[in-house]
């Protein structure tokens, strides 16, 4: 998960909170943080795009240890020299989130439940 993003003139460097990964390599949320570790870049990463709190899965190549200090707290964190990155997309708990009518009604008049949709998230947006 993103914490931070400082852009120089040569490159650009994030700071991660590192999460396991689940099976599609997503960082899972639900699990313990494993620490934080930053990442450099010599490409421009937009802070427009790479928002505070994004999902990212970045692989690299371990090239220093810096100190950064966090609150009181002087952190040793691995440097990575960035060789890929994914931005996920931000994912939607509720199937029926944008929808103008009461979702438990949708679709089918009076005691028709979509609640099999409710118990299941998806990514990005559905097309109708």
């Amino acid at each position: 998960m993103l914490i931070d993003v400082k852009n120089d003139t040569s490159e650009t460097t994030l700071q991660l909170l590192a999460f396991p990964l689940n099976y599609y390599g997503r960082p899972n949320l639900n699990s313990p943080p494993l620490g934080r570790f930053l990442v450099k870049s010599n490409d421009f990463l937009d802070p427009a795009i790479y928002i505070n709190s994004s999902e990212l899965t970045v692989s690299g190549r371990l090239i220093d240890v810096n100190t950064r200090k966090v609150g009181q707290k002087v952190l040793s964190l691995p440097v990575l020299e960035l060789q890929q990155i994914y931005l996920w997309p931000k994912y939607r708990s509720n199937y029926c989130d944008d929808s103008p009518y009461d979702n438990s009604y949708q679709y089918g008049g009076y005691g028709y439940r979509r609640s099999y949709y409710r118990s299941y998230g998806y990514y990005g947006y559905h097309h109708y």
